[in-house]
């Protein structure tokens, strides 16, 4: 997902038309290979399949929460890119599956999401984690400072609003800045 948001970028800023034909059917791939881990029924339905959180986890899959936000940025990203250029069948499919993902998102992170007493929300990484007193203090909290950036640079938790002044304030009162 993240090539995705990197692709749309790139041609954003340099209109690489040349780039755009020939990457985009490695881009239709991307876009596929999303939809083929969307679950299709039960009460996750439309959200991704759980998956290692990075690398070093291989074998431990979570119900990411920073990775589906991700899906979906790079989901919109790409269809605004196709639908510039008259690429209506591509941009139609991914901006669909990005939709699907965050209309069943939306309410799992809002319901797994916690306001604390000092004011701070914690929103987790992936869900069924609960907040971290000090991010610096365990190996999770570290991963959590590690993937969150990328979904509260995404726009989903949009500017100023109470869950972003929330976020901000979590991050900036449980160690953020020093790990």
């Amino acid at each position: 997902s993240r090539i995705l948001t990197a692709a749309a970028t790139y041609y954003r800023l340099t209109r690489d038309h040349a780039f755009l034909h020939a990457e985009t059917p490695a881009l239709a791939n991307l876009v596929q290979r999303i939809a083929a881990r969307q679950i299709h029924t039960g009460p996750a339905r439309d959200r991704l399949a759980p998956e290692p959180l990075s690398t070093d986890l291989e074998g431990r899959n979570v119900d990411s929460v920073s990775g589906q936000i991700a899906a979906v940025q790079g989901l919109l990203a790409i269809d605004r890119v196709w639908s510039s250029v008259g690429d209506t069948a591509h941009a139609t499919r991914a901006r669909t599956l990005a939709q699907s993902i965050d209309h069943a998102l939306r309410p799992v992170v809002a319901k797994a999401s916690k306001r604390l007493s000092d004011g701070s929300l914690f929103v987790p990484a992936a869900l069924g984690q609960k907040p971290f007193a000090q991010l610096t203090a365990s190996r999770a909290g570290s991963y959590w400072n590690l993937v969150m950036p990328y979904a509260l640079a995404s726009g989903w938790f949009p500017a100023h609003s109470s869950a972003a002044r929330g976020i901000t304030r979590y991050l900036l009162a449980h160690g953020a800045r020093l790990l």
